[in-house]
């Protein structure tokens, strides 16, 4: 009687011990970088992975490279990239199967941007030159807009240009100083 309770005792403790293997076989995972459509990668992006069947939800953010990883469980899972200033990217029906590990390229899209943007202001000067040379320069930044974009001015009869006295040159050679601090254009 002595040796079945032995050879009971070794298969309990071989089957609790196979047990967490068991577990570990059922794990797998999701890897990969995410970019831009420029082929930039993206650090800090929000990478959720969904389990269909339970709606467990994994999540991890990219490193300073782009990169990602996401230990997950077996089954069919639906990827979602976030991160402002970009679309949110989905993908969906992706199997995981045991023990593999998935790796995902995935691009993401530069969201839309306002279509249109209207800046309303005055300007306060000393003379009409002056009125003009300002308009000008402004002009010159308007016709420099960025790649894929456009931009126009339209100049209204505004304040009337103030008279050229001691004090508001004064005045005009501090708005001078404080714009060229700054970095910005010299107020003439």
């Amino acid at each position: 009687m002595g040796r079945p309770l032995v050879r009971a005792f070794i298969l309990i403790t071989l089957f609790c011990l196979a047990l967490p293997a068991l577990g570990f076989a059922q794990e797998a995972t999701i890897a990969g970088t995410v970019k831009d459509s420029t082929a930039g990668v993206l650090p800090g992006v929000a990478v959720h992975a969904v389990h269909e069947a339970t709606g467990t939800q994994f999540e991890a953010f990219t490193d300073d490279r782009g990169n990602f990883r996401i230990p997950v469980r077996i089954g069919v899972y639906r990827i979602n990239a976030e991160l402002t200033g970009f679309a949110t990217l989905q993908r969906t029906g992706l199997e995981v199967l045991v023990g593999q590990q998935v790796t995902l390229e995935l691009v993401m899209m530069p969201s839309t941007v306002a279509e249109s943007v209207t800046v309303t202001g005055d300007m306060r000067t000393i003379s009409p030159e002056q009125l003009a040379k300002t308009q000008a320069a402004m002009r010159e930044i308007v016709a420099a807009s960025l790649p894929r974009t456009s931009a126009q001015i339209t100049f209204e009869e505004g304040y009337p240009p103030m008279a050229p006295s001691d004090g508001n040159r004064q005045l005009l050679a501090r708005y001078d100083e404080a714009s060229r601090a700054l970095g910005f254009f010299p107020i003439q």
